[in-house]
């Protein structure tokens, strides 16, 4: 099978050089843990699909459940974005975790998110 990606050598050279940048900024950029003080949790779902809307809609119940039982007292959820909102481009809501939560959210999400992507990140 042969491809049909060709790339100029413009193009070469600017996929180059952001390599390179983003290599050296990798390797002099670290955290300290204490840079963190919590996570978002974005769960996204698609709209148009009723199986995925009910799902993600069910699951957020779950996360307050969640919430409301204490077992992630230190966590909020937001409200359902039915589109795009912000950088998001399908229906989503997020999560805010404390760090001290983030053992026991990253566990309940691994374990219950089903067939919905889940983006984790650090706040800093």
């Amino acid at each position: 099978m042969t491809s049909n990606i060709s790339f100029t050598s413009s193009q070469i050279v600017f996929l180059a050089l952001l390599f390179c940048a983003t290599y050296a900024y990798c390797r002099t950029t670290s955290l300290d843990e204490s840079d963190v003080h919590g996570y978002h949790f974005h769960v996204y779902f698609y709209p148009g699909a009723p199986r995925s809307s009910q799902d993600a809609i069910g699951f957020r119940d779950a996360i307050q459940n969640q919430i409301s039982s204490g077992h992630l007292a230190d966590c909020i959820v937001k409200p359902v974005n039915m589109g795009p909102y912000g950088p998001h481009m399908v229906g989503n809501y997020e999560t805010c975790c404390n760090k001290t939560s983030i053992p026991q959210a990253l566990s309940f999400f691994m374990l219950n998110h089903g067939n919905l992507s889940v983006l984790v990140h650090p706040l800093t």
